[in-house]
């Protein structure tokens, strides 16, 4: 779905769908060797096309939570809003417990295996 979703919004951006959805909780995945090949393929696609790539650009208002797969049941006890994206998603990590530098909210402590 994120996918078709980004094709939308920016139709000349690579993608490669990795998984399929199959239930809430079920999935048919790529095997990690064949995702980062294809992975790898796609972004060599992009990056020569890049160029023609424009920018898509989120307009604000935004309001953010967290949940633990059931979007119901949210980790903060009101959403964060706030017209910056960025802002807004940092402020949601630091009220959730994970404090992250100005820098990113990506802590490095996660990577797909191999790629």
């Amino acid at each position: 779905k994120l996918c078709a979703e980004v094709h939308e919004k920016l139709p000349d951006c690579e993608t490669v769908e990795v998984k399929k959805g199959l239930a809430r909780e079920n999935a048919c995945s790529l095997t990690p060797d064949v995702a980062c090949e294809r992975i790898e393929a796609a972004v060599a696609r992009g990056l020569a096309n890049l160029g023609a790539i424009k920018p898509f650009v989120l307009q604000g208002a935004f309001a953010l939570n967290l949940s633990n797969r059931d979007p119901l049941v949210k980790v903060l006890d009101e959403d964060v809003c706030g017209d910056d994206l960025w802002t807004v998603m940092h402020e949601v990590c630091n009220r959730a417990g994970a404090h992250y530098s100005d820098d990113s909210i990506d802590d490095g402590a996660w990577r797909y295996p191999g790629c």
